[in-house]
């Protein structure tokens, strides 16, 4: 059946379905045009309604108050603005930077296999990739090799060797001296003062491995002594080598290596002959926080800035029992776990980075677990509504120092990953001298510095370069998903059920308070018994903990359940500078782990915020983790050390590592 009305008017419900007006006596405005009268009226003519209809033409407006006008008067202006900025030297940096980038990751793709081999998509591709070669700005701020070359004499003295860290260091990209997007701002400095590819190396290993897999795969460490043995005959002097992050760690490992009988068989004095300076950027000599967190739960603080949107995807695509599996598979991470133990990271009650007269709690304790809210009626519905808060001073249950940390990791760990542990690494500390003369010639201390010596090596001179002035993790509050472990037995299955992703958005289910502590005790009652033993039976799985986000005071320097100190946001500065502050290991216990009394120099760079948004290297005064790699200063300072004018290059301390180190207490035994 037909609408009987629409707009005022009334149809009829006869065949012809002729319009009449709902009112004789209404001349609306639409009747006038429509010319709608009585039934009997004739039809209009389609060009007189065509006509009439110019009557609903609205003015149009003056250009000036167009859509279209406004778009390209914006879009002109943007482009204007965009161009002049652009053409001031720093904006072409940045864009260099950028540019170069992308120039990188099209080189690595496999363009031979994608497309076909033809000159026309030879001529196609040359030009795309001509788009993202970088343009050589006429104004080059980041290159002190061109302002002090002249003034401070600088040129090739001694040979170099550029050791990587994980971040800094690609798997299969670290061929030539183009894919060193990182390291581009220290290369180009090198190549300005006379370097090129005889008189510097680029040292890159598969990080994945542990150190001793590094020599039994690829021989790494027999090709790194080839080359520095090479290039001391070609030029007449050692080598100064140059390591960042992990890097750091595993040098002097391979110094231990290359004088060992059963390794390079290079005899006691080969560091002497061969290395000349040894600069350690960024060092973590004894260990980071982060690595044991990623190894036990898969997490760390990068994971907890996602947000709870970011932590459900990020769990229901890759959870944390899948990233932890998978960390503990890449067995060089491991080498970057607490070393020192007790007496380096400090205990339940003291740490010797804790803030003087300070309320908060220890930074001795690396790990702390929450309370429950049994009793607690609100409290429980907020947990169930993760709407949950915690506070530092009412809300921890247990505390776990550096040792009880290690202890929970092996506890939890795998047969074979705890095998790997036991074979590879020693995370303790030695103040025997003795003993460390024993440790020597145990492959397993020498990633640590803390149980092994540095080669007697007067002459070779040691330089520990690092930023500060950064957040960076040192201590974590952990929870453990009581309803997950009792939906797991419940279900059969202890290692593959899927845990409730919706506890992840905060944290707010709490461990059992027993948990933790039987699961230490029955790893240290059952250490005993099977550390001479390769065992097959099943060890615990990792227990469903994870970092609890619902501490979150962040003016008691806790954020998203992850506690901060000083340091370069990735390794806090007590590892960072330890080893080399006045009262540190290398320094004043020399004669336990520095017998031949290498000098040492400190020097830290305080980290500043670049003003620009493009810069995507953090800015030359960047005291990151891996952003420093293209500090200014620090980039002047291994120009004078390689050109031999190391004595430029002084001691500086931002930090208090220096009060540090004075309240570690080492007592050296025979």
């Amino acid at each position: 059946m037909l609408l009987k009305k629409r707009q005022g008017f009334k149809f009829s419900s006869d065949d012809s379905h002729k319009k009449t007006l709902v009112s004789a006596a209404s001349t609306t405005s639409l009747d006038k045009v429509l010319r709608y009268t009585n039934s009997s009226s004739k039809q209009e003519l389609p060009e007189d309604i065509l006509a009439d209809s110019i009557l609903f033409q609205l003015e149009k407006p003056p250009i000036w108050k167009r859509k279209r006008f406004h778009f390209i008067i914006g879009l002109s202006v943007g482009l204007i603005a965009a161009y002049g900025a652009s053409t001031t030297p720093v904006a072409q940096t940045h864009l260099n930077d950028l540019q170069s980038y992308l120039s990188l990751q099209l080189y690595e793709m496999d363009w031979e296999r994608i497309m076909p081999v033809t000159d026309i998509v030879d001529e196609l591709f040359g030009n795309v990739t001509n788009f993202f070669t970088p343009t050589p700005s006429s104004d080059q701020p980041f290159m002190p090799a061109l302002e002090y070359r002249e003034a401070l004499d600088l040129k090739p003295h001694f040979p170099v060797v550029l050791i990587p860290g994980i971040i800094s260091s690609g798997l299969e990209s670290w061929g030539t001296l183009d894919k060193y997007w990182i390291w581009a701002k220290i290369i180009e400095n090198l190549a300005y003062i006379g370097y090129d590819n005889n008189n510097m190396h680029l040292a890159s290993y598969d990080w994945r491995l542990s150190f001793s897999n590094l020599e039994i795969r690829d021989q790494y460490f027999s090709r790194l002594q080839s080359i520095i043995e090479i290039s001391k005959k070609g030029s007449g002097v050692p080598a100064v080598i140059v390591t960042h992050s992990m890097g750091s760690s595993m040098f002097p490992y391979f110094l231990r290596w290359v004088q060992s009988s059963e390794g390079g068989k290079g005899g006691n004095d080969w560091t002497e002959k061969h290395i000349a300076s040894f600069v350690n950027i960024a060092g973590p000599m004894v260990g980071v926080p982060k690595a044991l967190t990623a190894m036990l739960s898969g997490e760390t603080r990068d994971t907890m800035s996602l947000g709870s949107f970011g932590a459900y995807l990020l769990e229901k695509f890759f959870s944390r029992r899948e990233r932890a599996s998978l960390m503990r598979t890449w067995s060089g991470g491991s080498s970057m776990l607490l070393k020192g133990g007790e007496t380096i990271w400090g205990n339940q009650t003291f740490a010797p980075d804790d803030q003087v007269d300070s309320e908060q709690p220890s930074f001795g304790s690396i790990l702390s677990f929450t309370k429950t809210s049994e009793g607690d009626p609100a409290a429980q519905e907020k947990d169930q509504n993760h709407t949950a808060k915690k506070t530092v001073s009412k809300d921890i249950d247990q505390n776990f120092s550096a040792d009880e940390s290690m202890d929970l990791l092996y506890s939890t760990a795998s047969p074979d990953y705890s095998r790997m542990l036991k074979s590879n690494y020693s995370f303790g500390i030695s103040t025997s001298k003795k003993q460390l003369e024993k440790n020597n010639k145990d492959s397993r201390k020498w990633s640590n510095p803390l149980e092994s010596q540095l080669p007697l090596a007067p002459s070779m001179k040691i330089y520990c370069l690092y930023g500060v002035g950064l957040p960076t993790e040192r201590g974590y509050y952990y929870t453990r998903a009581k309803d997950d472990i009792n939906k797991a037995h419940a279900a059969g299955c202890d290692t593959d059920c899927e845990l409730d992703v919706s506890a992840l958005l905060n944290g707010t289910d709490i461990k059992e308070e027993e948990f933790m502590n039987a699961v230490v005790q029955k790893s240290i009652k059952e250490s005993g018994q099977q550390s001479d033993k390769h065992s097959d039976e099943v060890m615990p799985q990792p227990p469903p903990i994870y970092i609890d986000g619902a501490m979150h005071e962040p003016t008691r320097g806790v954020e998203m359940g992850v506690r901060f100190a000083d340091g370069d946001g990735t390794v806090p500065v007590l590892s960072l500078g330890f080893m080399c502050a006045p009262s540190g290991g290398w320094r004043k216990y020399g004669s336990l782990y520095n017998p031949g009394r290498s000098p040492v120099v400190l020097k830290e760079y305080l980290h500043e915020q670049s003003d620009s948004k493009l810069d995507v290297r953090g800015g030359s005064r960047a005291g990151d983790h891996v952003d420093i790699l293209g500090n200014w200063e620090m980039t002047l300072d291994i120009l004078q050390i390689v050109s031999n004018k190391g004595s430029n290059v002084t001691e500086r301390i931002h930090s208090n590592i220096e009060q540090y180190a004075q309240k570690i207490n080492i007592k050296p035994l025979p």
